[in-house]
Formats: structure tokens, sequence, C-alpha cells
């Protein structure tokens, strides 16, 4: 045995956070002092460590098992939900799964970079053109990064501007 345990992390509204390791004591150390900036660290620093409550929900496992029984653990709580957890990812059958929430984040940031390249180069006429080239909202804000209700709202107002 490889003596992996699935641990969780219980806050005062229920919310959880499951993990795995193989050293428990060093594991909770490092959630109580973690520098990184994800989300159960960060809850623990606003709080307070003292707001959370640690507990083993299984023990002597192999690193294999383990791997499945906390992403078992993770699904059977929700906790990739912001709503009840503070899981962003779990692992199942060797591979890694980003909750909907994190894939929401990576994609709104990495739209955000891309819109704020794009909409300083783009001028509402430029904006009509591609429009009429590729001939949808969604292609042109895909192929530019600008979110389809703001090229809508832009190809709207030249148009207005047009007919003036």
């Amino acid at each position: 045995m490889d003596n992996y345990c699935v641990y969780q992390i219980k806050d005062w509204r229920g919310k959880v956070y499951i993990g795995m390791t193989k050293d428990i004591g060093q594991r909770i150390n490092d959630h109580k002092r973690a520098p990184t900036n994800n989300y159960i660290h960060r809850a623990i620093r606003k709080h307070g460590i003292e707001n959370f409550y640690f507990s083993i929900l299984e023990d002597n496992l192999t690193f294999e098992q383990a791997r499945d029984r906390e992403s078992y653990h993770i699904k059977r709580n929700d906790s990739t939900n912001p709503r009840y957890g503070y899981n962003r990812e779990s692992y199942s059958e060797g591979r890694r799964y980003v909750s909907q929430e994190t894939k929401r984040q990576m994609s709104e940031s990495a739209t955000a970079e891309k819109s704020s390249q794009w909409r300083h180069d783009i001028n509402d006429k430029k904006l009509k053109i591609l429009y009429n080239i590729l001939g949808s909202v969604y292609k042109v804000s895909k192929a530019t990064g600008i979110p389809k209700s703001t090229v809508w709202r832009r190809i709207k107002r030249r148009c207005i501007t047009q007919m003036s």
C-alpha cells in the first residue's frame, strides 16, 4: 500500500474541498500557509483556518485508488460547482477534468486579452466589412475576440449612422 488518503475541508457554510495526499499533516500545513491563489486558499486566508474543518474520508489507498476516490467524492459533493465547493477540477481515469466555472473564467480571460488587442485596431467600419465577409456576428466575434453583443451593437450603430 502506498498509504494515500482522500480528505475533505469543509467550511462553516458546508462548502467543501476534496483532495488527496500521502502526508495529511504536511498537506494541512500547506493549506494553512499556502501562497497560491486558488479558491480554498483564498477562503482560508479570508475567513481564518478556525472556520474550516479537516477530515479524512478514506485512508490506506494506492495512488490510483486515491485519485479515483477523490474524483468520486468531488462528483458526489459537486465541489467543482462554486456554489457547493472549492475544487476547480477533478481527475478520472487518468484524465484531468476542469470545472465549467474554471473553463468560463479561462475563456473570459483569453477573450478579454484578445479583445483588448482588437478593440483598439478595429473601428466600426472595419467591423462591418468583417461582418459582410464572414456573414455572422458569431463568426466576427470568434475571429476578433470581441463579445457578440458588442459586435452586434457596433454593427447596428454603423448601419444607423449610415442611414442618417
